[in-house]
């Protein structure tokens, strides 16, 4: 199976328009050489093999489980995943040639098994839409200025401010992207929404009484701080240099694609006669075939997908272009 191609990067904007600007930067072209040149895919391959617990069927099947219907439902070939003893909650995507999702012990011990579900999803995203070798660059720049030299190869006047900062703004909406693809996994708004939420505050004491209807609040409130100039001065520096967007507007954002017409869950189809399998179906009910032969995300009697390889928008039946986008399909 081949991975589909990219998406669109955020609420509001163009396909593509900040990968755009991030590309008019000369130089950055030669700072993704020199970080394939200096191995560091094959630096963390092997940090993975000594450092982390691999994951797979003879070792922690559950979670190998997640992982493999992740991959089933965004139509990509088996990514490798490891585990990281780290109590801080987090999961990242590296790799270009050979991508591996990385999940620390915090974020296991924290999130339930469908919003692990939604997370891997949301890190294969990364892998969908081949964000991975500038996220690379955004989160190593430090290391990449001392490993190259600024004296001798004049890497300090490419790694401009601008550039730095462009590749931030790239690095948040590339957030918002796999968001969607973690949604397309999971299939519940509500579920990538409470994943954002302990996120942001979360405590294993107390998820139980955390409250989905007041966390998507306070991005309300977020917003109405627009009213005021300084408040809006002040949030622009809050987020300017941050590499991932606000909490809240992450929560407001998926939250809100779950209900437009441009999302549809990827509905799951009989391997064998394309026939629609129910959640629960353990048979394929028009033919019998066991729904372990399952494909996700296809449409019956074709193999073009229900969503856009563009833009991750639903696409009614009959449609030669995507509505959204225009995209052939």
């Amino acid at each position: 199976m081949r991975p589909r191609s990219g998406a669109r990067l955020g609420p509001g904007e163009a396909p593509g328009l900040a990968l755009q600007t991030l590309q008019t930067f000369k130089g950055l072209d030669y700072i993704c050489k020199k970080i394939l040149e200096y191995g560091m895919e094959r630096i963390m391959q092997i940090e993975n093999i000594g450092n982390r617990v691999q994951v797979g069927p003879a070792q922690l099947p559950d979670l190998h489980n997640l992982m493999r219907t992740a991959c089933t439902v965004l139509d990509l070939p088996p990514v490798p995943l490891y585990v990281e003893m780290n109590p801080v909650p987090n999961a990242y995507t590296y790799g270009v040639s050979q991508p591996f999702v990385i999940m620390t012990t915090g974020l296991l011990d924290l999130l339930t098994p469908d919003e692990l579900l939604g997370a891997l999803g949301h890190e294969l995203g990364h892998v969908l839409c081949r964000h991975v070798l500038y996220r690379i660059v955004a989160e190593n720049i430090s290391t990449i200025t001392t490993m190259i030299g600024q004296a001798t190869l004049g890497i300090g006047k490419l790694l401009s401010q601008g550039l730095v900062l462009a590749l931030l703004e790239w690095y948040r909406k590339s957030e918002y992207t796999a968001d969607r693809a973690g949604l397309l996994t999971v299939q519940d708004p509500n579920i990538m929404v409470s994943t954002l939420m302990k996120l942001a505050g979360g405590a294993s004491r107390w998820t139980q009484n955390m409250n989905q209807e007041a966390f998507l609040k306070q991005a309300d409130q977020y917003d109405a701080l627009d009213e005021s100039t300084l408040n809006k001065a002040y949030k622009f520096l809050q987020q300017v240099n941050l590499s991932h967007p606000i909490p809240v507007l992450r929560a407001k954002e998926i939250n809100t694609w779950g209900q437009s017409f441009e999302y549809r869950p990827c509905q799951p189809l009989c391997g064998y006669c394309k026939a629609t399998v129910g959640d629960k179906d353990a048979f394929c009910p028009s033919c019998g075939s066991p729904v372990a032969g399952a494909e996700f995300g296809k449409k019956r009697g074709g193999s073009r997908p229900a969503n856009c390889p563009s833009c991750l928008a639903a696409v009614p039946g009959g449609f030669e272009q995507c509505p959204v986008c225009g995209k052939a399909l």
